[in-house]
């Protein structure tokens, strides 16, 4: 009879561990195209999830009948099995909700704050789940080899019950965590400033003040009073230039338009420039047809250009300081991309084509990947702009020690870098100004980056 019911309870988690993964896989084909590939990665939380769930039933007897329980001990179970749940169904809901209303009626509202806040949750219960199943494959191992002292098999079950008993400590400092970087650490804005030497004759007679911003996603700022702050304090700056190197809306350009008014307050001698970043090419939005996404593409480009803003696009351009001869040369790319996760619709050719060895070059890219590319091939750039990571929007960036979760991703993912085998060839990657997916930020801040540039004899 034990053995019946533990295979139903094995093929009933099964079914609906597979129903979960179909339904995310589903949603992402539907409404948010190019988020199919993630579907692995919910499915590695599910897996999690149902593993933990299981070992909690198994261990406790959650589902074994109330005969000789206690009133009290059954609505602590009851409880338990709520809260347990909560976060899944809490997501799965919001996920039905957005298939259900379709995509193009969330976007610019809160709903995406709650589906993050859902999915953060889940994503702890995965966390505490982990300390769980190392136990579990460490016991198997010593189970399954022949140790001296090993352990019974009742007091691998005491043990494992007690790891259980007390996995909701942990639990709980992850979400006080979240909140506090959902409240606090995604409005904690930082101004880094950077301090860079040039021998370069442009700069002979001033210094060059650059403003870089990166990643707005502006549909995630749920007040355009929060954004409006933001550019008070690039303002505050007087920059000679201000930089923006990609992902200005999440999924679609007519998120752009409410804030318009807003960007178009960005002052600063030379202008705004700015690059595409992957989610400016609407490929996460459901368009029925090429012609429809290339067309929401021009108008992203087009609504940035209405506020003064100049838009490379796999070009570049020259920019008297002093006089033609001393010049700095602004070069900017589409999004570049060397593996199969994107489509890239940089051209690197195109964009440095013309640029003489005489000339400054600040080159954008939304990728920062593209520097080992641009060191390979000994292209002319002196200081590269780029995004795009967020840091992962976890981690830690002090003056002694930076990591980030991004680093077994990006070799460059966060601040400052320098190319050791030349004297002028940097690298600054700006970790965004805005959320995406969970809506906070621990230890990896939204960044205002202000690089000047001094002359060196």
């Amino acid at each position: 009879m034990m053995k019946k019911k533990n295979i139903f309870n094995f093929l009933f988690n099964f079914f609906a561990y597979i129903l979960a993964v179909g339904f995310i896989y589903f949603t992402f084909y539907s409404q948010i195209p190019m988020l199919q590939r993630r579907t692995l990665f919910f499915a590695l939380l599910f897996f999690g999830y149902f593993y933990l769930w299981n070992s909690y039933r198994s261990s406790f007897r959650l589902f074994q009948g109330i005969v000789g329980k206690s009133r009290n001990e059954i609505l602590k179970n009851s409880l338990f099995i709520i809260l347990y749940w909560l976060p899944f169904s809490w997501m799965m809901m919001l996920y039905l909700i957005l298939n259900i209303a379709g995509l193009e009626k969330l976007i610019g509202t809160v709903f995406f704050t709650f589906l993050g806040i859902g999915q953060a949750l889940v994503i702890c219960v995965f966390v505490v789940f982990l300390p769980v199943v190392f136990y579990d494959l460490t016991t198997f191992f010593i189970k399954h080899i022949k140790v001296k002292n090993a352990l019974s098999t009742s007091q691998i079950t005491d043990k494992r019950k007690l790891i259980l008993k007390y996995l909701w400590i942990p639990f709980l400092c992850l979400i006080l965590i979240s909140a506090w970087g959902m409240i606090w650490g995604s409005a904690n804005l930082k101004i880094h400033q950077v301090e860079l030497v040039s021998h370069h004759p442009a700069f002979k007679e001033n210094s060059l003040k650059i403003v870089h911003i990166s990643d707005l996603h502006v549909s995630s700022f749920n007040k355009i009073e929060d954004l409006d702050q933001i550019v008070s304090t690039i303002n505050a700056q007087k920059p000679d230039i201000v930089f923006f190197t990609g992902d200005l809306v999440h999924y679609s350009a007519k998120e752009v338009i409410d804030y318009l008014p807003v960007l178009k307050r960005i002052n600063s001698k030379f202008g705004v420039f700015s690059v595409l970043g992957n989610h400016d090419y609407a490929r996460y939005y459901p368009y029925k047809n090429e012609s429809l996404r290339l067309a929401d593409v021009q108008k992203l480009k087009y609504y940035q250009e209405s506020i003064g803003w100049t838009v490379l696009t796999n070009e570049n351009l020259k920019i008297p300081l002093l006089h033609d001869s001393d010049s700095l040369v602004i070069a900017g790319i589409d999004y570049w991309n060397n593996d199969r996760m994107f489509i890239n619709e940089g051209n690197v050719e195109a964009t440095f084509s013309g640029i003489q060895d005489s000339s400054y070059v600040i080159f954008m890219s939304h990728n920062p990947k593209i520097w080992k590319y641009l060191k390979k091939k000994n292209l002319h750039a002196n200081l590269t702009l780029s995004g795009h990571t967020h840091g992962m929007q976890v981690g830690w960036m002090t003056e002694c020690c930076r990591w980030s979760p991004a680093s077994l991703i990006y070799k460059e993912w966060g601040g400052l870098y320098k190319n050791p085998e030349k004297e002028e060839q940097y690298l600054y990657v700006n970790v965004g100004l805005a959320t995406v997916s969970i809506p906070f930020r621990i230890g990896v801040y939204p960044e205002i980056t202000v690089i000047t540039i001094h002359y060196k004899k």
